[in-house]
């Protein structure tokens, strides 16, 4: 860590984790004192990403499923909101990372399930993304035709939202 006198500070790794709990402590404190649930869901949804890339996925879980139930509580206050149902939809596809990362397929293919329920027929760049996501998600776990006919439909998704890039990722694991 640089200070301002442009002093150099190398922490070992317990006091380096220590520093990011407290940074996350700082994060999470304040939103609970608000009465903003979409903030509030947006807070626990870093601190999974988080607890995620630290390795630390049943910590990651337990974040992640506080920040769903915040973005459902978020939803139900604004029903009308053109935002509607995007929140507990990305906390979703966040969720199904987790439980994959802890080797849980079942669990990852039903919070994509529900995901790919949450999303709008006409919003074809989200459902690209879900069913790309799915069809890797088959691909691990030993459903090649599962996985092609996922990574199919999110090839034609991405082919008609111009995604050129998402259509050569999807053309490679269909590969």
């Amino acid at each position: 860590i640089l200070e301002p006198g442009g002093a150099i500070h190398r922490f070992e790794g317990g006091v380096r984790q220590k520093g990011f709990k407290e940074t996350l402590k700082g994060l999470v404190r304040p939103a609970e004192k608000t009465a903003n649930p979409r903030h509030q869901a947006s807070t626990f949804a870093r601190v999974a990403r988080f607890n995620l890339w630290h390795g630390d996925a049943d910590k990651a879980e337990e974040a992640c499923l506080r920040a769903l139930e915040k973005a459902r509580a978020a939803d139900a206050a604004a029903p009308v909101s053109p935002l509607s149902g995007r929140a507990p939809r990305d906390m979703l596809r966040l969720l199904a990372l987790i439980r994959f990362s802890r080797r849980d397929l079942d669990g990852a293919h039903r919070a994509l399930d529900e995901a790919r329920r949450l999303t709008a027929p006409a919003d074809r760049r989200v459902k690209g993304v879900i069913e790309h996501q799915t069809g890797l998600f088959r691909l691990e776990s030993n459903d090649p035709l599962g996985a092609l006919e996922h990574l199919l439909l999110a090839r034609a998704h991405k082919a008609a939202t111009a995604d050129l890039a998402g259509e050569a990722a999807c053309l490679d694991a269909i590969a």
